[in-house]
């Protein structure tokens, strides 16, 4: 029987898969550090609007700049275009104006990208439409075709929001590298991995999935390619297509050789199998998990947690 679980374990796969290929997952002194920036920015919202507009006053600002001029920029200099998409009405676009993006650290961050902000309901109704954006503010990471290389929904912290730029702009980066070198040599198997696994990071699984494949049939193997599968099971993960989800992963597991991605690849693994309604094999695919030497404590934990979910 299908118990349907898969969207519940979704969103541990969301906590445990980041932008960054294998990262960690969330410990206990994580969440506590997380649940912290959750107080202070209730505090912040407290403040009275005299106090914080004192505390800000003489703050720098990201230089912005009409959206052609941007992208004629970024088609110059070989870079991406930061865009926010707000609203005149929303509140959380006007809190992480006065906060986030005001951060010293995320201006240093976007120092190279020129910078855009758009009214989805003015100036960028069309592009709103274009990309699809749904909720206010959502911030994004473009190149000047157009093409996305991150997207962010809501607000947040200057820490988070940084190492989504960081991790953006390191995304693009990679790819233009990538693209070269596959351009140079189509025999590239491992350029051939690494766009896979940037494409699967950006949400172009049309692209991906035939640059893995084509990876593995130049003949690599390992953690590059196990890395690209992990990402495309990921993203296969975050839109609930379990089928697909278990193929990538197990493709990403016969690849690991280190415990860390082994154990994220087995949880998506475990989270397709039990989604599909093959409850003993998640369960192997947990024990498994168990079994193996330096696991990391929080993944062992994770696992520990599906099992009993799984009863």
């Amino acid at each position: 029987m299908n118990i349907r679980i898969f969207p519940y374990f979704r969103v541990l796969l969301r906590d445990t898969f980041s932008t960054s290929p294998c990262p960690v997952v969330q410990t206990v002194a994580n969440r506590r550090a997380r649940m912290g920036g959750m107080i202070r920015r209730l505090r912040t919202l407290l403040l009275p609007a005299a106090l914080l507009s004192a505390c800000l006053a003489g703050a720098a600002e990201i230089p912005w700049r009409p959206y052609e001029a941007a992208r004629s920029a970024a088609a110059k200099n070989g870079t991406l275009i930061f865009v926010e998409v707000g609203a005149s009405w929303c509140g959380v676009c006007r809190q992480m104006d006065r906060t986030t993006l005001r951060a010293r650290s995320v201006i240093q961050a976007l120092a190279k990208v020129p910078s855009v902000r758009l009214d989805a309901e003015k100036d960028g109704r069309t592009f709103s439409q274009r990309h699809r954006v749904g909720s206010f503010p959502t911030y994004l990471l473009i190149d000047a075709s157009g093409s996305e290389f991150g997207r962010m929904n809501g607000g947040t912290d200057p820490a988070p929001f940084v190492e989504f730029l960081q991790s953006s702009i390191e995304r693009h980066s990679a790819f233009r590298t990538m693209t070269a070198r596959v351009a140079r040599n189509r025999r590239d198997a491992e350029a051939f991995a690494v766009l896979a696994r940037v494409n699967a990071e950006r949400g172009a699984l049309g692209a991906a999935e035939p640059q893995a494949k084509r990876a593995r049939e130049l003949g690599l193997r390992g953690q590059v390619l196990g890395d690209a599968y992990y990402a495309i099971g990921r993203r296969h993960a975050e839109a609930g297509r379990a089928a697909d989800c278990l193929a990538a992963m197990r493709r990403a597991v016969a690849e690991f050789k280190e415990p860390r991605r082994i154990g994220l690849a087995r949880i998506g693994s475990a989270a397709a199998l039990a989604d599909l309604g093959r409850i003993k094999e998640a369960r192997e695919q947990l024990d498994l998990l168990l079994k193996v030497a330096g696991m990391p404590e929080g993944l062992r934990s994770s696992a520990e947690r599906m099992k009993r979910a799984l009863g």
